[in-house]
């Protein structure tokens, strides 16, 4: 037990003479020190509480690293979640039925069929027999509802905050979300803005193209991305552009977009297909097909999967080339100059109209010199590089070495490549 002390007031004693009945008078009566002893037992309690003495603190810095490099108090934990997957979300249209009638041709027979009725079964059973409690809503088309301010009641009520609005043409509702003083409205059939204006807001259309799915649009405060019903990705900041991408984006089935604020990046998958976009630069690379979320520790990026993550080989495309001539044109071979220590090989796209699909070459590298020959004929090319190893670099130069078949003195005036 700890020392302790306890401070009371003055303690008072009473003292008794005891001895002969005689009377003294006049008698100084000189006693030596008194001795007292004190115990104290039974339980002990004070209201209030003593106020608490930072001398005696205990304090940890969880980010001293010591000799090494690894925080010595901070607390590290692996979590992980086991199970089936939960919470899903089916978004289904019209559902469609064909008739016919078979059988033999009976002629002068009148059919008549009364209403026809259908019974629809949700199987909440799982192959181990185990069982799911499935909600079923309709949804709502051509609405958005606002709450009350500071709460999450959206009763309608003299107060004149809550309230709803009908946007005709919007579809299901797929996403609100806040843009510098606006709400963007994403819908299945358009796309605007909801401005406010006192306790009510109003709605402005932008496009009549919906969004691809319920979660195929990303951004932040100030610029937002998405793919729309079409396949093309786009940027919404005061309005829209169209960035493109169509022929990667339009195969893939209710994408899902998450951003990497730290570096700029958007990663697209849908299970199938995945893809990041760089929004600094517009550019588009395969990447894995299953990334769920995506966080920072600190400057630890985090991925999150249901499986593991296939890492595929970086690859990139430059746009459609055709060297300012519609003219046969054949590539002799392509010229790099890079800070990357990495291998690097290329590969050309080519066709001979712009209705054609493109054809590729076979993959060629780069020799120590910085050229991959690949000869090539057509009108049209698009150029493709790619690495095994995923690094951050920047080409300086590109050369493309060919010749224009059938070249005139107009064409030096048209080229500026």
């Amino acid at each position: 037990m700890a020392d302790i002390t306890i401070v009371c007031n003055t303690p008072r004693f009473s003292f008794n003479l005891y001895g002969s009945a005689l009377s003294v008078t006049n008698k100084d009566v000189i006693a030596n020190k008194l001795n007292f002893s004190v115990d104290l037992s039974g339980v002990g309690a004070y209201t209030p509480p003593v106020i608490a003495d930072p001398a005696l603190a205990t304090y940890f810095d969880c980010d001293y690293t010591g000799s090494g490099s690894t925080p010595i108090g901070r607390l590290s934990f692996d979590l992980g979640i086991f199970g089936e997957c939960v919470n899903i979300w089916i978004d289904s249209d019209t559902l469609s039925f064909s008739f016919g009638i078979d059988g033999s041709n009976v002629e002068g027979d009148v059919v008549t069929v009364s209403t026809l009725s259908f019974d629809f079964k949700l199987n909440t059973k799982g192959a181990d027999d185990s069982s799911a409690f499935v909600h079923v809503e309709v949804s709502n088309f051509n609405k958005v509802m606002w709450s009350k301010i500071g709460s999450l009641d959206f009763t309608i009520d003299h107060s004149n905050e809550a309230g709803e609005g009908y946007i005709k043409e919007l579809g299901v509702l797929y996403s609100l979300c806040k843009l510098n003083d606006n709400i963007a409205v994403y819908g299945r059939d358009c796309i605007g803005l909801m401005t406010p204006n006192q306790t009510a807001w109003g709605f402005r259309k932008l496009s009549d193209v919906g969004i691809k799915g319920r979660d195929a649009q990303v951004g932040t405060d100030k610029v937002h991305w998405y793919i729309d019903s079409n396949g093309d990705l786009c940027e919404l900041s005061s309005d829209i552009k169209k960035i493109g991408y169509k022929e990667f984006l339009s195969v893939m089935t209710n994408p899902v977009m998450i951003l990497d604020k730290l570096r700029d990046f958007i990663y697209i998958c849908d299970g199938t297909y995945g893809y990041t976009y760089s929004c600094k630069d517009n550019s588009l690379g395969s990447s894995g097909i299953n990334v769920s979320g995506f966080g920072y520790d600190k400057t630890t990026a985090i991925i999150c999967s249901p499986e593991v993550v296939d890492i595929p080989t970086i690859t990139f495309t430059t746009d459609i080339y055709d060297m300012n001539t519609r003219k046969e044109k054949t590539i002799f071979n392509i010229e790099i100059s890079t800070d990357t220590p990495q291998t690097m090989e290329a590969a050309i796209n080519y066709r001979m109209s712009h209705a054609d699909t493109f054809i590729s070459t076979p993959w060629v590298k780069f020799t120590p010199r910085g050229i991959a020959y690949l000869p090539c004929y057509g009108v049209e090319f698009q150029i493709k590089f790619r690495m095994s190893t995923w690094t951050d670099f920047a080409i300086d130069q590109l050369k493309i070495n060919g010749i224009i078949h059938g070249f005139s003195f107009l064409d030096s005036l048209e080229r500026n490549y």
